[in-house]
């Protein structure tokens, strides 16, 4: 058994995989992560990779006391796929993990990658060569709050679903500018993909991917756990 681990600055993600299959998995703040001690310990737990913008400190102690051999995912681990970019050492961890999890759900396409949380990600990946590049932008939160942040009299707003496409108010007026902006970048690069490459497989994952599913007027394929199907297979490589 496998166990993959995505840390962020608050939470800590953990999956286990016997094989390819999902068969546990765990969310803890990252000052909790030692409550999880007795439960993992219940499992026969080979290898664990760990992808982390957070403290790593408590959590690696812990998985030293229960003798799990661990790779710590960086930019200079071994992938299935190429990386065709720029500046590979600036690329998130967490869009290339994304980009090698659309790949081995469907290595025969070309599949574009959103994942939908603080920022956005749009990311595309080629059978022939690999990650290709993407492109970052703000998360729906991120807009509501950049509207209240860069202005005097814009209120600080929550997400709301609203019923008018123009808003009859202050606060709808936002809380549609952010939504339905959001949604109109996913479906511009969805048509933009698929006008120019053909036949491409839409990949959709990260927290507010539910929020937004549906919505998209396209066919797509929704994986929450698609970062973490794709730092199974970076394991099994490393």
């Amino acid at each position: 058994m496998n166990l993959i681990i995505d840390q962020g600055n608050t939470f800590c993600k953990l999956a286990l995989f016997q094989d390819d299959d999902l068969q546990h998995y765990y969310k803890v703040e990252n000052a909790q992560i030692e409550t999880l001690k007795t439960s993992l310990s219940s499992f026969n737990i080979e290898r664990a990779i760990l992808s982390s913008v957070g403290d790593e400190i408590a959590l690696k102690t812990m998985l030293e006391g229960l003798n799990i051999a661990l790779v710590c995912f960086n930019s200079a681990s071994k992938l299935p796929i190429k990386v065709n970019y720029e500046t590979p050492e600036t690329l998130g961890l967490d869009r290339i993990a994304a980009a090698v999890g659309a790949w081995k759900l469907s290595p025969d396409t070309i599949n574009l990658i959103i994942d939908i949380g603080t920022a956005v990600t749009y990311d595309m990946v080629t059978p022939e060569n690999g990650f290709i590049g993407g492109n970052i932008a703000p998360g729906l939160d991120m807009r509501l709050g950049a509207m209240h942040h860069f202005t005097q009299r814009l209120p600080l707003l929550e997400r709301c679903d609203t019923h008018n496409h123009f808003g009859k108010s202050t606060a709808e007026a936002m809380q549609n500018g952010a939504q339905k902006g959001v949604l109109a970048e996913i479906n511009h690069y969805i048509d933009y993909a698929n006008i120019e490459y053909g036949g491409v497989s839409v990949f959709l994952t990260g927290g507010d991917a539910s929020y937004f599913e549906k919505m998209i007027k396209s066919d797509i394929f929704a994986v929450p756990n698609l970062l973490m199907i794709g730092l199974l297979e970076i394991l099994k490589i490393n």
